[in-house]
């Protein structure tokens, strides 16, 4: 922005994630899927934070040690696709070219 009360310049969000790591805030909540519907539903700014995709959310059940992520307005279990990380030798080369979230990486 130039100035406190002006429009962001054309092209200024894509130029600040490709200089800076986009990051998401990642909530990982350990309670049942339906207390956790119930704080979405009596929560709708929260809510829409994480329908439109700004925060990450994910339950782990207390009782099966299940996670659930919040995803397209509803919980889906979460698909553990390999049982080893994948590996990149640094930040930088584990999210250039990608605009959306990405999994779990070991960094180094």
């Amino acid at each position: 922005m130039d100035g406190a009360a002006s429009d962001l310049r054309t092209g200024l969000p894509w130029q600040m994630v490709e200089i800076h790591e986009p990051v998401r805030l990642l909530i990982i909540c350990e309670t049942t899927l339906a207390i956790m519907q119930r704080v979405l539903d009596g929560n709708p700014l929260g809510k829409l934070m994480t329908e439109k995709g700004w925060i990450q959310l994910a339950v782990h059940s207390p009782e099966s040690s299940e996670i659930h992520v919040y995803e397209d307005g509803a919980f889906r279990p979460y698909d553990v696709h390999s049982d080893r990380l994948p590996a990149a030798p640094s930040s930088m080369e584990w999210y250039r070219g990608w605009r959306d979230h990405l999994e779990f990486a070991e960094i180094g």
